[in-house]
């Protein structure tokens, strides 16, 4: 299976851009926030037991959001396996950001 979420999530930022364009002299500005959700079932390959703020030693997935700050708008969203850091998940975010464009 082809995985085509950065294409999507790029061409439906840009379309949504396109339609709701920044004010003149605004540049864009993006906030990254990443969440741990807890994983209940059996067959995600993504979760595993992470680090959460509950301190449980639960499977769970990582999601991070990446928002335009101007509307709130998610320009981006990425799926981390759950034992993944958050300044692991950092660590490529402004390569996948020029990936994005």
């Amino acid at each position: 299976m082809i995985d085509h979420t950065r294409e999507l999530d790029t061409a439906l930022s840009a379309r949504w851009r396109e339609l709701h364009p920044l004010p003149p002299g605004e540049t864009e500005v993006l906030a990254y926030d990443l969440t741990d959700v807890l994983f209940f079932g059996v067959t995600c390959p993504l979760a595993e037991v992470g680090r959460n703020p509950d301190h449980q030693a639960r499977p769970q997935v990582n999601v991070g959001v990446v928002v335009s700050r101007h509307d709130r708008m998610p320009m981006l969203h990425f799926s981390y396996h759950g034992n993944r850091n958050g300044s692991a998940t950092t660590r490529n975010l402004l390569v996948e950001l020029q990936k994005a464009g």
